[in-house]
């Protein structure tokens, strides 16, 4: 059954990527965050990588003016307004594959708008993904925080060698 829930998007919002088992914060990783739209296309947005304290910060005011150039770009593709999204939203960590694929992305599309992609093509390939498992987690926005806090924990890769 579909989420009818508004989004009620926080002032912030908090994303802490740790080491699983350890609790230890991880820096660098490139954290996602997808918002379902009531109509036509998902918002795909990548807010920045994750500070010495594994923390990135998601602010209403950065993912409002995301949906408009986004939407403002792409006007066949986006219509929903934020708080036409869904209350369930995805935190993912990005799979070396997407990370990549960002990153074409960015460099192909160098002189248009952010779009919701707040790093640089330069600092995504320093993304340390690559080192961890991607993960998706499911979060459910429907109440009026002024914070939220969602932890990730993500499990090393085992390196061969």
């Amino acid at each position: 059954m579909p989420d009818t829930a508004t989004l009620r998007f926080p002032e912030c919002l908090i994303v802490k990527v740790v080491e699983e088992g350890t609790d230890r914060p991880i820096a660098g990783i490139a954290v996602g965050l997808t918002l379902h739209a009531a109509r036509k296309n998902d918002y795909n947005l990548l807010p920045g990588l994750t500070d010495s304290a594994g923390l990135v910060r998601i602010s209403r005011a950065w993912v409002e003016k995301a949906i408009a150039e986004i939407a403002g770009f792409f006007v066949m593709d986006y219509s929903s307004r934020i708080e036409e999204c869904s209350s369930t939203a995805t935190i993912e960590v990005l799979s070396e594959h997407d990370l990549r694929a960002v990153v074409a992305a960015r460099q192909l599309y160098a002189e248009a708008p952010p779009m919701g992609i707040e790093p640089s093509a330069g600092e995504l390939i320093t993304a340390k993904n690559r080192d961890y498992e991607p993960r998706a987690v499911t979060v459910t926005l429907d109440t009026p925080d002024r914070v939220r806090l969602v932890v990730v924990a993500l499990k090393a890769r085992v390196q061969v060698q």
